[in-house]
């Protein structure tokens, strides 16, 4: 695998597009400074994923881009297309020819190709992993490159050449599991949180859909109640709609029927007036006539009028049915007796009118001539008998009035102690509604205060429900902090104890002897390595390592014999080399001023007295240690070393070391090698902090545990009281329904009583102004009496006066006449006797006709009443 081509356009200073091939061998680009040699190696750079622009000796990318000159405009976009040859299949590829192609514009937009297939910056890295091309890849060798690469730290040399090796991709992808794992782990982490919090709202969630579903249910079951009920209301409302309907039809129709016999009765009138005035002409014959039909027309008056009150009283006094039914009753059992005596009255006056007759029509021959010779006397006789009918008409017309009068005054009296009853009953519902309004009123403040003591402790609960809630939060979250330090403790501990198990950090050689050592026989001499049996405090760990240096993998072995054994073991299996320190063979080289030594400045001890191990290994440490001096920094020590001709080796708590001789040793140093020695004393102390964060999490459960009840309790109060202020609200809701009826009843009532006050003013004033005519009528009849006692009078001399001039023929005359009154009277007498029975039976049947409506009327009103 080789570069093949680079092919350059708008790259720098390569503003037309140009290729470079390159044959096998070794090729050298040559020219002047600033001809663009570097520029090359730029865009090989570029193009395998260079982003730092300062690497590119630019500021920002776009400064790769041609800027342009003054005789050339610039490009608005670079590319770079480098071929490789890859006949040998070191690339992962089935092309013997690769080509990786980078584009960048000024707008900022970019690409990579990989034989003309757009891919990632990830991909090409990828693809050159362990082929050591790459942008930092040893193949790429900039100025200055070697010298830096020279004096990097081990670490950075490292990287270079496990790229030679072939292993950095193998590591990039070890390190991209670990991240992955490390991610699960979190993400297991969060999905247990998340599942404890999901369990922990399960029961509550199964109860509030429980509650949802039957808040639902109940909802369902309420919207129909509510619409049968609605229906119901409704279909009611119709009923009664059509039964006042009929009830207005049937009222309309019995107005309609009474202006209709109104207006017979009108009639009628008209006609007997112009009979009247035709019978004038025969006052002789029909004076009598004329008086029946005057009291006709009075009594057909007084009935329209009656009709007319009665229209009145159908109208107004629906409520008094029953009790005009019963006076109705009443009425027809009277008349109906009436008609009796009327009746047994008539048979006297026919058998009477029979008799009277016969004789006035024996008499009335005789008299003839008598008659035809009083002419004068008669026709005075008839003025005064005229006069006196007028009278009488005009008394029994007032008479007429009077009993009107007496009838409306009962009627109206009888109405008067209806009002005060209904007044009474009205008030009494009155004052008993308005102490259940009263009532309501005092529930729904009592309702009030519940609801907002309900409401209150809804809100505190609910503050408490959430403060726990927040602490339970703050808890769970520090629980599942603590989880995530318990799982990489674990996990630390884990490795620490694997890397414990394997030996990690010794040489191969080394891991293979200390792990023969537990199960080959042939090793029981082996003791361990030094890193295995010394223990360091933490703060000599540094200085100690350092100390030791390469010493630190060396071998203890009881004698020289297993030495013999192991370094065999290593021959025969290639394992490499290791070194090894025998007890039976080791002496210990003290120094000799160590006591002048330790009251130097800044000294702080010899090395293998900050130690500790087990008394066999002495000779071993000391040698190693022995002559090896701590000091706290680096100027003390290069004095201490001065004075005592550097023949000690002097070295710092940071690290620093000053060789025996007087060579200096110093810069960053790397603490994976003090993981040896102190990676007993790490899982020491990750064991303390398991112990003391599974303690806390215990603790942390109790208080979660007590804090799930106290919210259980919480939601439940809360719960409970949001029960009771639903329960409250319907409550309410019905009360305040209750308290609207009881306040309409009550303006109902207060109407009622006030139209039954306006109605008793009005029938006390009727009642004060027809006792006014009712006086005038009685003097006009007292009046009218005594004019037809002085006529009488008047009559009585007449006819002495008749009786003396003509004596027996008077006697006659006046016998004839009073005898033909007699008969008029009777005849008048039994013709008003048939009126009145006819008209008795006319009333009785109209009460009839008035009863069967009435008790219409009243199952239609006890049909309303029971809907």
């Amino acid at each position: 695998m080789f570069l093949k081509r680079l092919e350059i356009q708008g790259f720098k200073s390569f503003p037309e597009k140009i290729s470079l091939e390159f044959k096998p061998g070794i090729t050298g680009v040559v020219g002047p400074n600033g001809s663009g040699k570097s520029n090359i190696s730029d865009a090989i750079r570029w193009v395998l994923g260079e982003q730092s622009a300062r690497t590119l000796r630019g500021d920002k990318m776009e400064d790769i881009i041609f800027a342009g000159t003054k005789n050339r405009k610039p490009l608005g976009f670079a590319e770079v297309t480098m071929t490789i040859d890859n006949s040998d299949k070191k690339l992962p590829l089935e092309y013997n020819q690769v080509s990786i192609t980078r584009k960048v514009y000024r707008s900022g937009e970019s690409g990579y190709y990989i034989n003309g297939t757009s891919c990632r910056l990830k991909d090409i890295h990828e693809l050159f992993m362990d082929t050591g091309i790459g942008k930092e890849g040893y193949s790429i060798i900039g100025q200055g490159k070697i010298d830096a690469i020279l004096s990097n730290k081990s670490e950075d040399r490292r990287t270079l050449f496990e790229e030679a090796v072939g292993i950095t991709k193998f590591k990039a992808r070890r390190t991209q599991a670990e991240n992955r794992l490390d991610e699960v782990r979190k993400n297991l982490i969060r999905t247990n949180d998340i599942i404890s919090e999901i369990e922990r709202q399960i029961e509550p969630l199964f109860k509030q859909q429980e509650k949802a579903k039957k808040f639902l249910e109940l909802s369902n079951d309420l919207k129909l109640i509510q619409i049968n009920l609605f229906t119901l209301e409704y279909e009611k409302a119709e009923d009664d709609i059509k039964e006042i309907l009929k009830n207005i039809d049937v009222l309309d129709n019995t107005i309609l029927s009474l202006e209709n016999e109104k207006k017979s009765y009108v009639k009628e009138q008209e006609i007997l007036k112009n009979n009247l005035l035709k019978k004038e002409e025969e006052i002789e014959k029909t004076n009598n006539e004329i008086l029946d039909v005057n009291l006709n027309i009075e009594k057909n008056k007084n009935d329209i009028n009656l009709d007319v009150q009665n229209i009145k009283f159908i109208k107004d006094d629906v409520y008094r049915l029953k009790r005009e039914q019963e006076k109705n009753m009443e009425e027809i059992a009277k008349k109906d007796n009436e008609i009796k005596i009327i009746k047994i009255s008539l048979e006297a006056k026919k058998l009477e009118y029979s008799t009277k007759k016969e004789e006035f029509e024996s008499l009335s021959f005789q008299f003839e001539d008598m008659l035809s010779k009083m002419n004068k006397n008669e026709e005075e006789f008839k003025n005064i008998n005229n006069s006196i009918v007028e009278k009488m008409q005009k008394a029994s017309l007032l008479n007429s009035k009077i009993a009107i009068y007496n009838t409306s005054k009962e009627n109206l009296k009888k109405r008067l102690n209806d009002i005060e009853q209904e007044l009474m009953l009205y008030k009494s519902k009155t004052k008993e509604k308005t102490v259940r309004r009263q009532v309501i009123v005092k529930n729904i403040e009592d309702l009030k205060e519940k609801e907002v003591k309900a409401s209150d402790n809804i809100n505190i609960y609910a503050l408490d429900f959430e403060k726990n809630k927040e602490s339970l939060y703050n808890i769970n979250k520090e629980n599942a902090e603590d989880n995530r330090k318990y799982i990489e403790l674990k996990n630390k501990h884990k490795i620490l104890q694997e890397l414990e198990k394997d030996y990690e950090g010794y040489f191969n050689s080394v891991k293979s002897i200390l792990k023969e050592k537990g199960k080959n026989e042939k090793f029981k001499g082996i003791c361990g390595a030094i890193g295995e049996i010394i223990n360091v405090s933490r703060e000599y760990e540094l200085a100690i390592e350092i100390a030791l240096g390469g010493s630190i993998q060396n071998i203890v072995t009881k004698t020289e014999d297993d030495a013999k054994i192991a370094i065999e073991y290593l021959k025969k299996n290639k394992k490499g080399r290791a070194t090894f320190l025998p007890i039976s063979s080791i002496k210990s080289k003290p120094i000799q001023e160590k006591e002048n030594i330790l009251q130097e400045k800044g000294v702080i001890n010899i090395a293998d007295n900050l130690i500790t191990f087990e008394a066999v290994y002495k000779n071993i440490i000391s040698s190693i240690l022995g002559r090896t001096i701590i000091v706290d920094n680096i100027d003390n020590g290069v004095n201490l070393a001065k004075k005592y001709k550097y023949m000690y080796k002097v070295v710092t708590l940071d690290g620093d070391v000053i060789n025996t001789g007087g060579a200096l040793t110093g810069g960053s140093v790397s603490k994976k090698t003090a993981g040896i020695f102190s990676r007993e004393r790490e899982l020491k102390d990750i064991l303390h902090s398991i112990f003391e964060i599974e303690k806390k999490l215990n603790k942390n459960n109790k208080i979660i545990s007590e804090k799930e009840n106290e919210q259980a309790i919480l939601q439940k109060n809360i719960e409970e009281n949001r029960t009771v202020l639903n329960n409250i609200s319907l409550d309410k809701i019905r009360l305040e329904s209750e308290l609207a009826q009881e306040t309409n009843f009550i303006k109902d009532l207060e109407n009622n009583i006030n139209n039954n006050n306006k109605e008793k003013e009005s029938i006390q004033n009727k009642i004060a102004k027809e006792k006014l005519d009712f006086e005038d009528i009685e003097e006009e009849l007292v009046s009218t009496g005594k004019e037809i006692e002085e006529l009488k009078s008047y009559i009585a001399n007449f006819e002495i006066k008749i009786e003396e001039e003509k004596q027996i023929k008077d006697d006659k005359i006046n016998y004839i006449n009073k005898l033909k009154i007699d008969i008029k009277e009777i005849e008048y007498q039994i013709e008003n006797s048939n009126k009145d029975i006819e008209r008795l039976q006319d009333s009785i049947k109209s009460l009839k006709e008035s009863n069967t409506d009435l008790d219409i009327s009243i199952k239609n009103n006890n049909e309303k009443q029971e809907l």
